[in-house]
């Protein structure tokens, strides 16, 4: 039973962390447009 829970704890961990990095890349790429845009 530990090991699934460790499994899915990890899976969690990893989805964070592409989700802060996808996060970061879009706000890199918005950020310049929105300045551009004004």
């Amino acid at each position: 039973m530990k090991r699934i829970t460790d499994k899915i704890s990890e899976a969690t961990f990893w989805a964070s962390i592409h989700a802060a990095g996808a996060f970061i890349l879009v706000a890199y790429v918005l950020v310049p447009l929105l300045e551009l845009a004004s």
